[in-house]
């Protein structure tokens, strides 16, 4: 299978593609496919210490260019937008949670999330399963 190429188990399948490793209910989801990455940067870190701690957060996009030459530019656009339009949501729950309470800095979930690096993207895609009945459901 191409896709294992593009696994990544040291940043524990949280950058390129995963598939059955996550857990529904104690045992592995063969359900769904994602495909993990930092829609902001493709290297959020050079430093190869903060990598090797933090992995799932730290580690460095993968792409399948070779296979999927186009999935870069669209996650990474797709990726940014999705990013842009949740600082604006940011900016309106800091507003209303400082307007109930004073004490509660202005800006903290906006510029927490204007100061990241480690924005992750997933796509998601659901394999078609068969129910009791023989049905097949998404």
């Amino acid at each position: 299978d191409v896709r294992v190429q593009y696994e990544s188990p040291s940043s524990f399948y949280s950058t390129g593609w995963s598939h059955g490793k996550e857990s529904f209910g104690g045992v592995p989801d063969f359900a769904k496919g994602s495909y993990y990455n930092n829609p902001l940067l493709n290297r959020p870190f050079d430093d190869q210490e903060i990598i090797r701690q933090w992995p799932s957060f730290a580690a460095p996009n993968v792409w399948p260019t070779a296979h999927v030459p186009e999935m870069e530019g669209a996650f990474m656009e797709l990726g940014q937008l999705i990013v842009r339009v949740g600082r604006l949501v940011a900016r309106q729950c800091d507003s209303h949670v400082h307007a109930r309470c004073p004490s509660y800095p202005p800006a903290f979930l906006s510029e927490l999330l204007t100061s990241s690096r480690v924005c992750k993207g997933r796509l998601l895609h659901y394999y078609a399963t068969h129910d009791s009945n023989g049905c097949t459901t998404a």
